[in-house]
């Protein structure tokens, strides 16, 4: 046997996991008619923690840096849950969705990495991305 027969058969598990995560999500959202009252956004974690590390650099010792990516990583989750409460939005992992939905990375990065990212939190139903008039 091929020494990629491995890799196919974990690409394809993670595959098939993905596309039957993607298919039960849109089904419950269609059942629970989620989707037709919610704008669906995307954050990419990956994008995520490159700016984060942009911001605080890399001269921290390892046990100090695993707790300001810990701990950057809850409050992200927390902005996260607050603007998706505060705007009515659902917010999917970016690798989730294949094309249509608006990204805000950028945006719920900068809420996370300022010390109010509470009070910020709490205003984004008025400032948040999309709703300008163009």
């Amino acid at each position: 046997m091929p020494k990629t027969a491995p890799f196919l058969i974990v690409f394809l598990r993670h595959s098939v996991t993905a596309l039957t995560a993607v298919t039960l999500t849109i089904m419950i959202g269609k059942c629970s008619n989620t989707f037709a009252r919610s704008q669906v956004q995307t954050i990419d974690p990956a994008q995520a923690l490159i700016t984060f590390v942009q911001h605080v650099g890399t001269n921290d010792t390892d046990a100090d840096y695993t707790n300001k990516v810990r701990a950057f990583h809850d409050k992200l989750l927390a902005v996260i849950k607050s603007y998706s409460r505060q705007t009515g939005t659902i917010v999917l992992n970016s690798a989730a969705v294949l094309d249509g939905a608006e990204d805000i990375t950028d945006y719920l990065v900068a809420l996370a990495l300022t010390e109010n990212a509470d009070q910020l939190a709490q205003s984004a139903r008025s400032s948040r991305p999309g709703d300008a008039d163009d």
